[in-house]
Parts: structure tokens; C-alpha cells; sequence
């Protein structure tokens, strides 16, 4: 889902996201419906761990892996909005549970 900041909530908790995407310098997400723009965002733990503009993934405060733009809110600015997608990872299907298609970048 996108939060009331405009940030991709996914849904894929906290302790799933470290041991499968957290390790991973950066990852990349796409609408899988053909709207938006597929992005690529630098793996870390706060917003601060990229530079003012950077797209970052990082455990949420709710418990679950978000994507941000730091300083920005980042569903308006790629162009999305809630469609349903699939997520992804490294070709392997995750459960079907958010709007985004994810990939080890």
C-alpha cells in the first residue's frame, strides 16, 4: 500500500525483509500492471542513509519493508497508485500481498 507520506508500504514483514532483501545493496520495483516507472532503491535503515532525492527500502516503523524517496514522497513521484502487483524476488514469486513487483537489483 502507499502510507498518508506517500511511502510503498509492502507487505513483507520486517524479519522476511533482512533475511531476504535487506542483505542486498539495492533492489528495484515495478508496477507490474505497466503504470508507473520501474525504480531502483539503495537497501538501508532510515531515510538519512541516502542522499535528499535517492530512492531507499528499509524496515518500516510499522513492521513491515518500505520504500521511500528521501524528502519527497515517492508514490506521486514515480506515478503510482494502489493497483494490484505482484512481488518478486531473484524470479522466485513471494506471496502475492502487495502492489509492486521486486527484484535484486
Amino acid at each position: 500500500g502507499i502510507d498518508s507520506i506517500g511511502n510503498v508500504v509492502f507487505g513483507i514483514g520486517n524479519g522476511e525483509a533482512e533475511a531476504r532483501v535487506l542483505h542486498l545493496p539495492s533492489v528495484e520495483f515495478s508496477p507490474t500492471n505497466g503504470h508507473g516507472r520501474q525504480f531502483r532503491a539503495k537497501t538501508g535503515r532510515k531515510f538519512s542513509d541516502v542522499a535528499e532525492g535517492e530512492h531507499v527500502t528499509y524496515p518500516g516503523s510499522n513492521g513491515l519493508l518500505e520504500a521511500a524517496i528521501n524528502c519527497r514522497p515517492l508514490a506521486s513521484s514515480i506515478g503510482i497508485g494502489t493497483e494490484h502487483l505482484v512481488v518478486v524476488r531473484d524470479g522466485a514469486s513471494l506471496k502475492p500481498v502487495v502492489t509492486f513487483e521486486l527484484q535484486a537489483a
